[in-house]
């Protein structure tokens, strides 16, 4: 099955509207993905919880406005190892894998990436992590020509066997 635009009630959008911070973004995804009710969960009222609520280009106007999402986003920056460009237009991306569920209550693999319009049906999973880091290989690196400028995080819980 092709990957394709699927809406996730789960997973609403989340539009960068923040130039250069598609890692702080990408982060942000996984973080607003983690199931709810069990140790993970973002906390009851906290300022990312916030976000949950709200959707698409009204989630990105309270984005760009919240001080505490900036002020994250910018002591990261200058904490890294690397130095930062001048040149803003830098030619990296950051993008997270979630599991979703379709209509069915299939489990799926969704791509959310804040250079796409929405998130991306990558196909079906049976066992997330396993599923991911072959697509990963498949669709990233084996395309990459020797590109080895890739770093993989992955944030998961305990597994369930």
């Amino acid at each position: 099955m092709p990957s394709k635009w699927v809406p996730l009630e789960a997973s609403p959008d989340v539009f960068n509207a923040i130039p250069n911070a598609c890692g702080s973004i990408g982060l942000l995804h996984a973080l607003l993905n983690l199931p709810e009710g069990d140790a993970t969960s973002l906390t009851p009222g906290s300022e990312l919880a916030q976000f949950k609520a709200i959707k698409g280009a009204e989630r990105a106007n309270l984005l760009e406005k919240a001080t505490f999402f900036s002020d994250a986003h910018t002591a990261a920056a200058q904490t890294g190892q690397s130095n930062v460009p001048t040149d803003l237009d830098v030619d990296t991306h950051f993008i997270a894998f979630v599991e979703g569920a379709n209509e069915n209550g299939e489990k799926r693999i969704v791509e959310l990436d804040g250079g796409r319009k929405g998130p991306l049906d990558r196909g079906a999973s049976i066992c997330f992590l396993q599923d991911v880091a072959n697509m990963v290989q498949e669709k990233y690196f084996d395309r990459a020509e020797g590109d080895v400028s890739f770093n993989l995080i992955v944030l998961a819980g305990q597994p369930e066997n």
